[in-house]
């Protein structure tokens, strides 16, 4: 048996000790690698209480499909976040800087993305995207002095903060 490793689609024959030689039905078709696209987002971070970020891809290759695959922390296993993350690919690619040729549906949480092609080669696309969620203000207390009529003096003061506000 002969083995192939180059893009194209074979014939298979059979071919018996005494020569003779069968054409089978049968073809055997090798596929490229899928060509390779960056993860982008719409931010890294987000506010504590907010939806997420939205997560796209710089480009797709038709007949190839994208999974999202998610990580809490580096020592975790990668998996893919749902059935509904997955972009179909349509061949679009984009050229502006920052722009997403596709999205992926949904808002997406704290932690560590990329994108696996599915298929017979699946493959890793270019790059993770770390995403951090900011601790949502909780802890403020305010007090004031004066009248809260229009054009008077008020005097605002905070009795009690959080750090970085």
């Amino acid at each position: 048996m002969a083995t192939k490793s180059a893009v194209g689609t074979y014939v298979i024959r059979a071919v018996d000790s005494l020569g003779c030689e069968l054409q089978l039905s049968e073809t055997y078709t090798i596929t490229p690698l899928p060509e390779r696209f960056s993860i982008l987002s719409s931010a890294l971070e987000y506010c504590g209480g907010e939806a997420g970020v939205v997560l796209g891809i710089s480009g797709t290759q038709a007949g190839v499909n994208y999974w999202l695959q998610h990580r809490a922390d580096e020592h975790d296993d990668w998996e893919r976040v749902s059935a509904s993350s997955v972009i179909y690919g349509t061949g679009v690619e984009v050229s502006g800087e920052g722009e997403m040729a596709e999205v992926f549906s949904g808002k997406y949480k704290a932690g560590t993305y990329r994108i696996v092609t599915e298929g017979c080669h699946e493959q890793v696309m270019d790059g993770e995207i770390t995403i951090q969620e900011i601790p949502q203000v909780t802890d403020i207390e305010v007090s004031y002095r004066g009248k809260s009529c229009v054009d008077s003096v008020v005097s605002v003061v905070l009795t009690k903060t959080e750090p970085n506000v």
